[in-house]
């Protein structure tokens, strides 16, 4: 396959998938853009489908240029369930009272941290998920479609911690694969890592990697939650 140099161009573009229902890290936008992208999405009738070249969900990317191998091992080293979900279930334990006095009113959303939307947000993902009795490929939608939602394209801005990344409201196309990435560890899903390339000249692209146990692996693009369930073989 041809080299796909314009990397960080694709991260760009894909901008324009994810600004328009953006509300930075203030809650009261967060949740309304949540709600209208993912809460109100009918999730069983969400399809699985694997995309072919020429569709145009079809990503025409090339994975493991020597510039992201650091990135792919940090990932994969912190990846995987039972860190998110231990985190998570202790954090919840703590938050949940107040988070729902805010959700009817009775807080002040910028007392919010980073922390705080992380344990919301995946308790909704998680709500959702058991509502519409998900598979795990439609939950690794259903985390990119979150991703989307919650924060904005911003090339300069890059963290690896999913309530860092809330806090900010905003990173590059790395932070949207961290972030979907850590919703779909909170639902348990395995065999998700973060993979990426990059150009000659040091520009590069990040996406979501997904092989479960004995099927071969797939990509989908964390940027484009609102799309369909679209993943594409590895290549």
């Amino acid at each position: 396959m041809r080299f796909f140099t314009p990397f960080v161009a694709a991260c760009a573009l894909l901008t324009g998938l994810s600004l328009t229902a953006q509300g930075g890290s203030d809650f009261t936008s967060l949740r309304e853009s949540f709600e209208r992208q993912c809460g109100q999405r009918d999730w069983s009738q969400v399809q699985c489908k694997t995309a072919s070249p020429g569709d145009p969900d079809f990503l025409p990317y090339r994975e493991n240029a020597p510039e992201y191998d650091r990135h792919v091992r940090l990932i994969r080293r912190r990846s995987g369930p039972s860190l998110a979900l231990s985190r998570t279930r202790r954090a919840i334990g703590e938050t949940w009272n107040s988070l729902g006095e805010l959700v009817r009113g009775g807080a002040n959303s910028s007392e919010m941290t980073g922390s705080d939307l992380f344990d919301y947000f995946s308790r909704r993902v998680e709500m959702i998920s058991d509502r519409h009795h998900l598979q795990p490929c439609q939950e690794v939608c259903l985390s990119t479609c979150a991703a989307t939602s919650l924060i904005r394209y911003r090339a300069e801005d890059f963290a690896v911690a999913p309530e860092d990344i809330l806090e900010r409201g905003a990173g590059n196309c790395r932070a949207f694969t961290h972030l979907a990435l850590s919703f779909a560890n909170h639902l348990g899903v395995r065999g998700l890592s973060l993979t990426g390339g990059a150009n000659q000249t040091g520009g590069g692209h990040a996406w979501l990697r997904y092989a479960p146990v004995g099927e071969p692996a797939r990509w989908i693009e964390p940027q484009n939650g609102n799309g369909p369930c679209s993943f594409t073989p590895a290549h």
